[in-house]
């Protein structure tokens, strides 16, 4: 690099760095740990490579829109002195609109799909509706981390279908009041406990829906002779089948397409609270427990090591493991012959594939899973 001001670096002025590193007006460049020092107009800087290179531009000033030590962020209306509010979207920043669209049209869904719902019910036809809509726009919007020059008309669209964070974020609240806490905060905690509020109704629903099935009852061992003398009495399979109950398999749909929802949201979090100086190159922050997405979140907190964990126990248990264990277990089901006996209980997991492709659903989480990183 020629220059310390050049683009994709952000440079701090520095008063903290030993006086045997100090360089002489012909050295540009200084190797101390793993930050980069030089001396430029007789200022001794700190410069880092910015994470998002786009957003630094040359002469130490940030694209406008971003803001942060290393423009690392989106300006904020109320974090930034009155400035325009901008929004993440993938890594690019975009105005705050001047309504929480995403918002407005991830309610306009769920009153279409309590309409449909009542009429016709939660068909395998409409699960799998909605699984391939969540399946496009969430793929759609992830193209947008892609670092290019993306068309505006493009980034405006996708501003109207992000239904990618179904969280706070949803709601654009930093565009329009000042959160008392660092967003992460707030956004974290809502992504995991949204999913966790309603798996409990569904199971609820589950519980309430088999409890109103009459359990069949087995033939003692006399009526089972009864039986085999009897020819107008049918003889009992050997191999149990669950009894159909439509509300019971219906609740467990809703609550199966609810979890394709939030898979990507739930993974985008836990990553992004992975993004300390302790876990990336120290060389993307200025300080020594920065955050890569907000240089100002510092990682050391009581607060923060607290959700770090919850979300690195959410990444590993539920993220990662969890399409292996859906492959693993469909393709268990399918070579005993159970996926057809067990359609009530695990349907949900399979019902939208054919017999042979019954585990593509685990498949599809781990092309999210690889999209996001």
């Amino acid at each position: 690099m020629s220059s310390p001001l050049a683009a994709g670096w952000h440079c701090n002025n520095s008063a903290a760095i030993p006086t045997d590193t100090l360089l002489t007006p012909m050295d540009p460049l200084l190797e101390c740990g793993k930050q980069n020092i030089f001396q430029h107009e007789g200022s001794i800087l700190k410069c880092v490579e910015c994470f998002f290179s786009d957003h630094c531009q040359e002469g130490n000033l940030c694209t406008p829109g971003t803001a942060g030590p290393t423009c690392e962020r989106c300006l904020n209306s109320h974090r930034d002195d009155g400035a325009v509010g901008h929004i993440a979207l993938g890594s690019t920043c975009v105005e705050c609109p001047i309504a929480p669209w995403g918002l407005v049209g991830l309610c306009a869904l769920i009153v279409a799909i309590i309409v449909k719902t009542a009429l016709s019910g939660f068909s395998t036809g409409m699960a799998t509706l909605l699984k391939q809509l969540c399946h496009y726009l969430q793929l759609l919007v992830l193209t947008m981390g892609v670092s290019m020059g993306w068309p505006l008309i493009y980034r405006d669209t996708l501003r109207y279908v992000n239904f990618i964070n179904i969280n706070t974020q949803i709601t654009l609240l930093e565009c329009y009041m000042k959160l008392p806490v660092p967003r992460e905060y707030v956004e974290w905690p809502t992504t995991i406990l949204l999913l966790a509020f309603i798996m409990i109704i569904c199971w609820l629903l589950d519980k309430k829906a088999a409890a109103s099935m009459p359990v069949p009852r087995e033939l003692s061992a006399k009526e089972r002779r009864k039986a085999k003398k009897s020819s107008s009495l049918r003889v009992v399979s050997p191999r149990p089948v669950t009894p159909v109950n439509p509300k019971r398999r219906a609740a467990r749909r809703f609550a199966w397409v609810v979890a394709m929802w939030l898979y990507v949201p739930i993974a985008l979090v836990t990553l992004h609270s992975q993004a300390c100086s302790n876990n990336v190159p120290k060389a993307l922050v200025f300080s020594e427990y920065g955050h890569i997405y907000d240089n100002e979140l510092e990682c050391n907190h009581v607060i923060y090591q607290v959700l770090s964990f919850l979300c690195i126990v959410t990444l590993f248990g539920l993220i990662v493991f969890g399409p292996l264990l859906l492959i693993f277990f469909t393709l268990v089901q399918r070579k005993w012959n159970k996926l057809h006996s067990e359609a009530t209980l695990y349907g949900p997991m399979y019902e939208s594939y054919r017999t042979r492709y019954c585990f593509w659903e685990g498949l599809t989480m781990l092309r999210k899973l690889l999209a996001i990183g």
